[in-house]
């Protein structure tokens, strides 16, 4: 098999490129326990572990067997070629990623490439796999594999196309969602033929839930889809397009590439649920003070308590009997800032600095009885 995993997409920082990578890295050694290495069937490492999902359990034993025997039955014409893991890295990002550490002890080629003007593979390939690809992978190369090419990609397609669909998928409040694998379309992202699709009515989204939990849940759930998807040669013609979410009346949305401003809170507009789904889908929000200086708010929680009065204005305001600092939202919802920072200032220390330049802003009577710091 000559399947190019191609890892990566362009994120905000270093800490989300390595989460997304360490579940690529997840992916390809669940993928290797089905294909035989250069040496003949060799049989992987065990599954990394989550270090940076703590809850998450390891892969289970009976799953990893249940991965080695399906080997027995992996479609011939894949078994032809090895393994290449081809990933791309911002200049600024020299660290050699999970992806490569795995394609090292795997004994796997590995190509570092940020375009793909003037590369072509050394070797002939069969078949292009591209999970969490930044970069389009152009009709040449597509053209080159005798299969084309597939493309994992954690939506219910057509909704969420785009770079950003899980972040998407809580920040716009979709109870389920799930992963889709569909072709990679010679010309445009995401508009292939969708081979395999979480079945109806997906994954369900609990409430609360953040982008880094759901993306563990989307990952495990691709890694099962995808290997189900080769093992019965839905690659290979006659292409059936199974996808039932274009036809089940269901939101259709883009998901664009998530920026500083997506997380700007206006209290003037938002209401305190708004605040919430964009800190558990895309990180800390901020906002801006009367006085112009940047707050990031690392956490704010649901109060349960709604202010009556109406001649208190959107905004941050001290809560009068624990001098904690709250939002007041558009609707009178009052949520507590548990932990923040100003611009400039102290990682964490911005609530201290808050009450101070607050202190005549209060709202009385609350009895929140959170402890914020």
């Amino acid at each position: 098999m000559d399947g190019k995993l191609h890892h990566a997409r362009p994120l905000a920082g270093l800490a989300p490129r390595l989460r997304c990578l360490e579940h690529s890295l997840l992916w390809l050694r669940r993928l290797q326990h089905c294909v035989p290495t250069r040496s003949g069937r060799g049989k992987a490492p065990d599954a990394p572990a989550h270090r940076h999902h703590p809850r998450s359990p390891p892969t289970r034993k009976a799953d990893r067997s249940r991965l080695e025997a399906a080997a027995t039955r992996w479609p011939s014409s894949l078994l032809t070629r090895p393994l290449v893991a081809l990933t791309t890295v911002d200049s600024i990002d020299e660290l050699l990623v999970p992806i490569q550490e795995a394609a090292a002890e795997l004994s796997l080629p590995t190509y570092t490439l940020d375009t793909f003007a003037g590369w072509t593979p050394r070797t002939s390939f069969h078949l292009i796999i591209a999970v969490s690809f930044g970069l389009f992978v152009p009709p040449r190369l597509l053209s080159r594999a005798t299969f084309g090419g597939l493309n994992v990609h954690p939506s219910l397609l057509p909704d969420l196309k785009g770079p950003a669909p899980i972040q998407h998928a809580i920040w716009k409040r979709r109870p389920y969602t799930g992963v889709s694998i569909q072709t990679l379309h010679p010309h445009h992202f995401d508009q292939g033929i969708i081979l395999a699709q979480t079945s109806a009515p997906g994954i369900e989204i609990p409430s609360r839930m953040t982008a880094e939990h759901l993306e563990s849940r989307l990952a495990t759930a691709g890694a099962d889809m995808l290997i189900h998807v080769l093992q019965s040669r839905k690659y290979a013609p006659p292409l059936q397009d199974v996808g039932w979410y274009t036809h089940s009346n269901g939101l259709t949305e883009y998901a664009p590439k998530i920026t500083k401003q997506d997380r700007f809170i206006d209290f003037r507009t938002s209401k305190l649920t708004d605040i919430l789904a964009v800190q558990d889908a895309l990180g800390d929000p901020w906002c801006l003070l009367p006085d112009g200086e940047r707050v990031i708010l690392h956490s704010v929680v649901d109060s349960g308590h709604i202010d009556p009065t109406t001649h208190h204005a959107p905004g941050i305001w001290i809560e009068e009997q624990d001098h904690c600092p709250v939002i007041r939202d558009v609707n009178g919802q009052i949520g507590v800032i548990m932990e923040s920072t100003i611009a400039g200032g102290r990682r964490r220390n911005g609530n201290a600095a808050l009450v101070q330049k607050l202190a005549k802003k209060q709202l009385p009577g609350l009895q929140i009885k959170k402890q914020c710091k």
